[in-house]
């Protein structure tokens, strides 16, 4: 069953009207109109039987999409103001951002259910204790920059005032191998006594600040930080100084920071040609700092190119200028460790949303102390009998099955996603794993900067590292870089992006767009990078541009969404799921289709100050046919051009 035809009628007469009677009484028509047809949509056509009755179904139902609908606007107009307009206006979160605050809460309780616990910390244990402590700074009453700024001070940093000893290799080494807060370079044990250089486990967050920067934003950032860690009397360096040294040291940095050699090599010579006696230097404060030295000491590394970028920084502007760098740098991820004042300093927009993005930083943190098998305790706790990474597998293979038949010319020129038809790789992070970890305290320690410190000595694989770096980024998944494909995040089988009680139609258009989203874009990418395929994909892409895509942040993500899009219909068309299919409550009317492609654009609904939010399910769906079939959009119709850019 389609949608109410009210909602399928395309305005035809634009005469406006002359009279300001005639455009009241037409505005009261039309409002009482889609009032009638609202009720309509949520209202019962069926027996009771035919309605979903899970607490799920419900609350997808009442109070996620169908308080989100605006029955004034036509999908065939715009389908993202259709679905999103009352989530956008009463929400400060996304979707995407309330997706993971539900799993945030799970784990706050777990970990207050831990805390609770008398005996001996295991290692899942002390992961959500130090989850815990690193949420608990949120509270008015809990502040650790104290603590943090004597922690700073023990590695020679005392931003924002200039060091009367300058010692970088001294600052570095104290900051990864005693805190855990490198921010610039770290520091990890290697084979034989060595030690491999790698970027900082911390500069992705100062990274990411960079980034969104403005001169208006930056400069209230700055002194915010400045005037938390001043001592008074102290001569304090200028926003100016550090801007100016942030322009020179950081796009070199956010340029190499990705490059990665995959066999180690040594970068001793590099060192030193680069610095005079810097090796000898960094070999000194490793004895100092309680390391063997005695039989030599030899540095290895995989991010040659980094290291290459941060060594020539400081070759060019000196030692003083690098601790400062550095010291900024350091200062401005301690202060995630201090209060909540200085953490929601860091984070842009609402309140709510800072708090969610710290979440998953302590989530991160967590993470070194237990690894996978910290989301094995959350997913145990949250999904039901039978909801499981295997149920999703069920309707996820078929999705990707799909995907590789709109994109089958592609693949016999690029490589990428070897097996279709298994869901072993998508799902590796769902995999049960040991939960060993190096970092232990004692129990007694309660500030999260004393706890993080234990973690300075584990070694994460680049792997975890990438997974760690998907979660900052509320990312539901992460590219495999080993397997030129996608797995999924161990919290990805949430509400409302899945649920095992949910009606199929919204399980495919959330988690299964999602799935099939995330490998068309890794696809895309490889096609970008291999000459015979390159031009398609950026055909692909200059069409969607010229295809009046305004406010479209990302538009290869834009093609990929449309490409899923289409792959989504057809796998869930051919399902058995469609077999009778039950309705959700007040969407009795609604007909599979419809339901598919209005859960799979309320997933990326926007939260509130987002501005042309309209782009995020108009400028793909436009170009899926079968969209515009679903809602018998009228030929021509913003939803429904003339012409569309070709998908495979």
């Amino acid at each position: 069953m389609v949608l109410p035809s009210s909602f399928q009628e395309c305005e035809e007469d634009k005469t406006e009207a002359k009279r300001p009677i005639i455009v009241t009484a037409a505005l009261i028509i039309a409002f009482v109109a889609a009032v009638a047809v609202f009720r309509h949509i949520f209202s019962s056509s069926v027996v009771a039987n035919g309605v979903c009755a899970t607490s799920a179904c419900r609350e997808y139902a009442r109070e996620m999409l169908g308080s989100s609908i605006n029955a004034t606007v036509s999908p065939c107009d715009s389908f993202s103001r259709f679905v999103c307009d009352g989530w956008q206006q009463r929400s400060q979160l996304s979707v995407r951002e309330y997706t993971i605050q539900r799993m945030l809460y799970t784990f706050k309780g777990l970990a207050e259910e831990a805390s609770l616990q008398t005996s001996r910390p295991d290692a899942i244990r002390r992961s959500l204790l130090v989850f815990l402590s690193c949420h608990d700074l949120l509270k008015a009453d809990v502040d650790a920059l104290q603590a943090v700024k004597n922690a700073l001070d023990d590695a020679g940093i005392t931003w924002p005032a200039r060091p009367m000893n300058v010692d970088v290799p001294r600052t570095l080494l104290h900051a990864s191998l005693k805190l855990g807060l490198d921010a610039v370079v770290g520091f990890v044990p290697a084979q034989d006594s060595g030690w491999r250089i790698q970027p900082g486990r911390s500069f992705y967050y100062v990274r990411q600040r960079f980034l969104v920067r403005t001169n208006q934003t930056d400069e209230v950032y700055f002194n915010v930080i400045k005037d938390a860690f001043a001592n008074d009397g102290a001569a304090n360096v200028s926003f100016k100084e550090v801007k100016d040294l942030e322009n020179v040291a950081m796009p070199p940095l956010n340029k190499s920071v990705g490059t990665y050699d995959p066999a180690v090599s040594s970068v001793t010579q590099l060192l030193n040609e680069s610095v005079g006696d810097l090796v000898d230097s960094l070999t000194t404060t490793l004895s100092v700092l309680g390391e063997r030295t005695e039989d030599g000491v030899d540095f290895v590394s995989n991010h040659k190119a980094y290291l290459h970028a941060f060594l020539t920084f400081w070759r060019q502007r000196g030692p003083e200028d690098v601790h400062l760098f550095v010291s900024w740098c350091t200062v401005q991820v301690a202060a995630l460790y201090a209060n909540e004042k200085l953490i929601l300093n860091y984070h842009h927009g609402s309140r709510e949303s800072a708090y969610v993005r710290h979440g998953v930083f302590c989530l991160t943190r967590a993470f070194y102390f237990a690894r996978q098998a910290l989301f094995g305790a959350y997913n145990q706790r949250v999904l039901g009998p039978g909801e499981s990474a295997v149920e999703a597998a069920n309707f996820t293979r078929p999705v990707r099955t799909a995907l590789s038949r709109r994109l089958s010319r592609f693949q016999r020129s690029v490589k990428a996603v070897h097996n279709w038809a298994s869901s072993d790789g998508l799902f590796r992070l769902f995999q049960s794993e040991d939960a060993n970890s190096s970092a232990d305290w004692s129990v007694g320690k309660s500030l999260f900067i004393d706890k993080w410190r234990e973690s300075s000595r584990v070694v994460l694989t680049r792997d975890e590292e990438e997974s760690l770096h998907a979660m900052s980024a509320l990312m539901f998944w992460d590219e495999a870089a080993d397997a030129r494909d996608i797995r999924l995040m161990p919290y990805s089988l949430s509400f409302p992006l899945f649920n095992s009680s949910l009606v199929p139609a919204v399980n495919y258009g959330g988690l299964g767009h999602e799935v099939a989203s995330g490998t068309a874009r890794v696809l895309l990418n490889a096609y970008a990078e291999n000459a015979a395929t390159q031009p398609d994909v950026t055909n692909m892409e200059q069409c969607m541009l010229e295809s009046g895509s305004a406010g479209v942040e990302d538009i290869r993500g834009a093609v990929a969404d449309a490409l899923a899009a289409s792959a989504v219909f057809e796998a869930y068309r051919t399902s058995s799921a469609t077999v009778d299919a039950k309705k959700l409550e007040g969407f009795e009317s609604w007909s599979e289709p419809q339901m598919l492609f209005a859960s799979l654009c309320f997933a990326k609904c926007p939260g509130q100050g987002r501005f042309l939010f309209e782009s995020v399910c108009d400028a793909p769906l436009r170009h899926v046919p079968e969209f515009a079939d679903a809602f018998n959009c009228p030929l021509p119709a913003p939803m429904n051009p003339l012409r569309r850019c070709e998908q495979s």
